[in-house]
């Protein structure tokens, strides 16, 4: 058996409770991308579903609390994208 390193067991961590957190509220839909970041400060676990609207869920992947861009602490961020009355354009 391979040892894992501590970078592989957080992840391992990570992936648990995002898995946990998304089949505990959503257990009929599947998920067609699941991905772990850190950002801001918290750990993500980002799922997006393979639901009729490809919904995206982001939870804290420490504590399993949905999370939103509003959370206290959370960055603004801005996208090389802007809505226009034609539709998307690029900055």
């Amino acid at each position: 058996m391979v040892a894992l390193n501590p970078l592989h067991r957080l992840s391992a961590a990570m992936t648990r409770v995002t898995l946990n957190v998304f089949y505990g509220a959503m257990r009929d839909i599947p998920i067609k991308v699941r991905w772990l970041r850190h950002f801001a400060g918290y750990p993500h676990g980002v799922v997006v579903a393979g639901d009729g609207e490809t919904s995206q869920f982001v939870f804290n992947a420490g504590t399993g609390r949905a999370m939103s861009e509003s959370e206290p602490g959370y960055p603004a961020t801005a996208f090389a994208f802007f809505e226009t009355l034609g539709g998307f354009a690029r900055l």
